[in-house]
């Protein structure tokens, strides 16, 4: 597990593959949408690194042309001759099956979140993650207003790779409209998402920010449409996301096993706050795996920090 004595030779390391840097976090609690996995039960983190103001990633290694593809639930292999000894690591997302790479694709940025992102650099930014290795893409149809969705489906179709090379989370329930977590609204949300996306399925489909709704029409109205959902075919896993770690104990005491595969959780797992980890060993005993996003707080511990909309206070972004 990374832990906070790591996180400067983790910067080092971003810097040199010239991802966005980590700056000084000081007292900032605003850790969202860059994304680091706990592969619960085995509980070990891998990174994914998605987003700033200008999607700095963008920049990565340009003169080099090896593609590989990694299965994602399949040993990793390689389409253009890299040896299976070179390939990204793959690891087990929860008790899912699912096999993810250690640096994944958050995909708000391409809704045009934190600025405009033409389409032409849309697509080399998804090529060039699925050559690097990288095979987890997440999405919502609250990004950008369904354009992170559309975007990405385009930039998935146009790298022309196979369906079981790449694993592709969104989520339902929150819109630019806002809150709807009934059943009917997920079920057609399902069909619009997979529609944007030009998919059959995804693997993975969360409650979009749980704690802004009643948590009991979570438990006993959305959980039980996605798993209609998923008894249908069009996702393979059911997750739940949100800030308050206590949403996530209240649902999973009262909805029947094995009925949440995954959660995610942002700022609770970075430079200035690791609370998730007391979280750990509750979710293993319910073979729950873990999602923990945003270390570099929505771009502001980026070179070219927050987005004007960015929530943290006035004064830590002009420290920063």
């Amino acid at each position: 597990m990374i832990q906070l004595k790591d996180m400067g030779v983790l910067w080092l390391l971003l810097k040199k593959k010239k991802l966005p840097s980590f700056r000084s976090a000081q007292q900032n609690p605003w850790i969202r949408r860059s994304w680091t996995i706990f592969c619960a039960p085995r509980c070990q983190p891998v990174i994914y690194s998605a987003q700033d103001a200008n999607l700095q990633f963008k920049a990565l290694d340009k003169d080099s042309t090896n593609s590989t593809t990694n299965q994602a639930t399949n040993p990793p292999t390689s389409s253009t001759g890299r040896s299976s000894n070179e390939a990204m690591e793959l690891r087990e997302l929860g008790g899912t099956g699912l096999r993810v790479s250690p640096v994944g694709f958050g995909a708000s940025p391409l809704g045009n979140v934190f600025g405009d992102i033409p389409r032409d650099v849309a697509r080399a930014t998804v090529r060039r993650a699925l050559d690097l290795g990288i095979n987890f893409f997440d999405t919502s149809p609250y990004y950008g207003g369904t354009v992170s969705e559309s975007v990405l489906g385009d930039c998935l179709r146009f790298a022309a790779v196979p369906r079981d090379s790449f694993v592709v989370a969104t989520k339902c329930g929150r819109y630019k409209e806002g809150f709807d977590f009934s059943e009917g609204r997920v079920t057609r949300s399902i069909d619009e998402s997979l529609a944007r996306l030009g998919l059959k399925y995804v693997d993975i489909l969360h409650c979009h920010d749980i704690e802004f709704t009643n948590l009991d029409q979570i438990v006993n109205e959305t959980i039980p449409a996605l798993l209609k959902i998923k008894e249908s075919g069009k996702a393979r896993y059911i997750g739940i996301t949100g800030l308050p770690l206590s949403i996530f104990t209240y649902v999973l005491d009262r909805v029947p096993p094995g009925s949440v595969d995954l959660i995610l959780s942002y700022c609770h797992y970075g430079i200035n706050d690791t609370m998730l980890v007391n979280l750990l060993p509750y979710l293993k005993s319910k073979g729950v795996g873990v999602i923990s996003a945003s270390p570099l707080a929505m771009g502001l511990l980026t070179d070219n920090g927050p987005p004007d909309w960015h929530p943290a206070p006035e004064e830590l972004k002009v420290f920063l």
